[in-house]
């Protein structure tokens, strides 16, 4: 009895002399505790990863040549970097001419409106090397947010799109928009009624357009493509046929003796192997008159054919 109550009595002057602190503690363990279980229930956060190799394409067995590697890095950082800090009338000065005339008619405003919608002071912009083709090195780009200036609201956005790099005389340009090139070609035909001239086409990502020169010949209307006929307009690649993607909803209507040039698009995947070999306008009608609203055309035509344009060099 006398040791439990010799316990007891220390144990009560341990707690007055040291039970202040002992409740400091575990109110300062509590805290911590409290403290640890909130910051676990935050979002982890995010950290743009540089462990990758820019210059090699994801999409080929191709490198970017060593040689240009710096130069075509520059050119894309000072690009999106342009963009970045609003500085458009520079990053408009980095495109190429054929992609400033295809993807803006050569109007600066019309690059601003679309960029600026991808492109502010809150975004980063990474490179990885996508394809070559003929010496372009496309270039896929990655906009994000920028982790430190953003932080961590779980609204984490990117935007993919290709950039094209190529060597203009002594610098680099730049297309963007998945644009890559317009190319030089020479293919003709011609019969009694039309002649066609294709002298380039405008090469994309996804599409390949043909700029086509078509002269009438007759003093009569000739119709190639008005809609009211099924695939009027096609391109044969490895032989597979695939209608024009634009002229549905264009149309293609020469008056006597007229001369147009119109744009023909065609879905093509650049780094496809397989070339086009053929294009043909499958329902020529040759017509004593046209006011634009026939849905008959086929039938009212003196004349109906097909002609095709060799496009194998």
């Amino acid at each position: 009895m006398k040791l439990n109550y010799k316990i007891q009595l220390w144990i009560t002057s341990f707690f007055r002399k040291y039970g202040k602190y002992i409740g400091i503690a575990l109110t300062i363990w509590l805290i911590g505790f409290l403290i640890n279980g909130y910051l676990k229930k935050l979002p982890k956060k995010l950290t743009l990863s540089s462990s990758y190799t820019p210059n090699v394409a994801i999409m080929t067995d191709n490198t970017v040549p060593k040689s240009q590697e710096k130069s075509i890095n520059e050119t894309l950082r000072a690009y999106t970097d342009s963009l970045i800090s609003g500085d458009y009338a520079k990053a408009y000065n980095l495109l190429t001419e054929e992609c400033k005339s295809f993807n803006y008619d050569n109007n600066i405003e019309n690059f601003k409106q679309r960029t600026a919608t991808i492109y502010n002071k809150e975004k980063v912009a990474t490179f990885q090397a996508y394809s070559n083709y003929r010496k372009r090195y496309i270039y896929k780009v990655t906009v994000s947010d920028n982790i430190e200036k953003t932080g961590t609201s779980g609204n984490y956005k990117t935007y993919n799109e290709l950039l094209t790099v190529s060597k203009v005389g002594k610098d680099y340009r730049i297309a963007d928009y998945g644009y890559i090139d317009k190319e030089k070609v020479d293919f003709k035909n011609q019969d009694e009624n039309i002649a066609v001239e294709i002298a380039s086409k405008e090469v994309s990502y996804k599409t390949e357009q043909y700029n086509v020169k078509i002269t009438n010949k007759t003093d009569k209307y000739i119709i190639i493509a008005d809609s009211t006929a099924g695939a009027e307009i096609t391109l044969n690649v490895g032989g597979e046929e695939r209608h024009s993607i634009n002229t549905d909803s264009q149309g293609i209507v020469l008056y006597p003796g007229e001369t147009t040039t119109r744009a023909v698009v065609f879905y093509k995947y650049f780094d496809k192997p397989i070339n086009a070999s053929k294009m043909s306008f499958n329902v020529v009608r040759i017509v004593n008159n046209y006011n634009g609203s026939e849905r008959n055309s086929s039938q009212k035509a003196s004349k109906v054919y097909s002609f095709n344009i060799n496009l194998k060099k």
